[in-house]
């Protein structure tokens, strides 16, 4: 008997999230293009952190939209928000 292993092919991120600059009580949008190359799904997460180090999930609420997507939205801007980092976490079928 054999056993055969499989390797799940890499997803490739090909366009990270730009920088913005908003005015307050605006919107902005966010994005990032992946693929994954052996053709896979890929599931989508925006975390936000405030200093760099700890990244929180973000929920659908009335400023944030597409919180599962490539694309976010980020909706009525406030200060509290000013220099806050963005990121999106994706995940294929090897959690990278």
């Amino acid at each position: 008997n054999t056993a055969v292993l499989q390797v799940d092919p890499t997803v490739t991120i090909l366009a990270q999230p730009l920088n913005k600059t908003v005015c307050q009580n605006n919107i902005t949008h966010f994005s990032v293009s992946a693929v994954h190359i052996g053709g896979g799904s890929l599931t989508y997460q925006w975390q936000i952190s405030f200093n760099g180090i700890t990244y929180t999930n973000l929920s659908n609420n009335a400023n944030y939209q597409g919180v599962t997507s490539n694309i976010l939205t980020v909706s009525n801007a406030q200060m509290n928000l000013n220099n806050a980092r963005y990121r999106c976490r994706i995940n294929g079928y090897c959690n990278t």
